[in-house]
This record gives C-alpha cells, structure tokens and sequence, in this order.
C-alpha cells in the first residue's frame, strides 16, 4: 500500500473536492464546454481583488479530540450505531484537526489562501446540547482563531 504524507493527502484533498463540485454542479454537456474553455493561463489577478481564496472543512469531518469534554453529537450517534456505516468508519480521529490543527493552519498559509472556514462543534462548545458552556471546547477555538491571524489568514466561522 502506499503511504500519502498528511500534508500531500491535505492538497490533494482539495483538488479533488473541487474536481467533484464541477462534475456534480454541471451536467455533461456544460461539463464539456467547461473543460474545453478552461483557461491553464489563468491568474489569481483574473478573478479580480476583491476575490477571496480561501479553504474550508467541517467539524466532526476533521476534529476527532473526544477529549476535554466534548459531548456526544448527532454523528457520533449516528456512527457508532451498529449497522448504519457498513464498515465501522467514524469522525473519532478524522483527520486529528483537534491537535494537529496548527500544522494545518500553516498548510493553508503556504497553499497562499488568504482566509479559512471552519466550523464550529456545538457538542464541544456545549457537551449537554445547553446549559453549561465547556471552556476547554471554546479556549479549542480561540486557539484556531488566534493561529489563523498570527499566520495571516482570515478566520471564517460556520456554526
């Protein structure tokens, strides 16, 4: 089997999403014109200034970090109910964002994207659904905010 390094997978990753979004959006005939208009010569300066490059990921697809009191949430369920995923997967580890999101973060620095989405884990904010904030779950995402900034790129927050 070979092995793909984190950061290549992270890449690669997005460039397959993006591939996937353009087969999905359009059909095939759209799809044909499409490719055959693609323009390889094309700059960031072609999609103007104002244009934002940016990268984006959801919560329970990256995070894993059961730790520090994160609740259960209606994936976990989901996913560790037998027989609803034929063959076990769930966001346990995922991608480990949880404790290696600083890595990350500089890969999307060097990958030159100026902002990030990400979202937010209710069940890690709030391990109950409500009531009683979990500080480690916030202090989590203060630590994210703060990195995206010291590294230049602009924190984008889904709930």
């Amino acid at each position: 089997m070979n092995s793909i390094s984190r950061r290549n997978w992270f890449k690669l990753s997005l460039t397959v999403a993006g591939a996937l979004a353009v087969n999905d959006i359009l059909n095939a005939n759209l799809r044909e014109k499409f490719i055959a208009n693609l323009n390889p010569s094309y700059t960031r300066l072609d999609f103007g200034n104002n244009f934002i490059w940016g990268t984006a990921c959801a919560a329970y697809q990256v995070e894993g970090g059961k730790e520090d009191g994160k609740g259960e949430d209606i994936w976990d369920r989901f996913s560790h109910t037998p027989r609803n995923i034929k063959t076990g997967e769930n966001g346990d580890a995922a991608t480990d964002f949880y404790h290696r999101f600083s890595e990350d973060i500089l890969n999307i620095r060097e990958m030159n994207f100026g902002a990030f989405r990400f979202s937010l884990s209710w069940s890690r904010i709030f391990p109950k659904g409500t009531g009683e904030i979990n500080k480690a779950g916030v202090a989590f995402y203060h630590k994210v905010i703060d990195s995206c900034i010291e590294n230049g790129i602009t924190p984008w927050i889904t709930l």
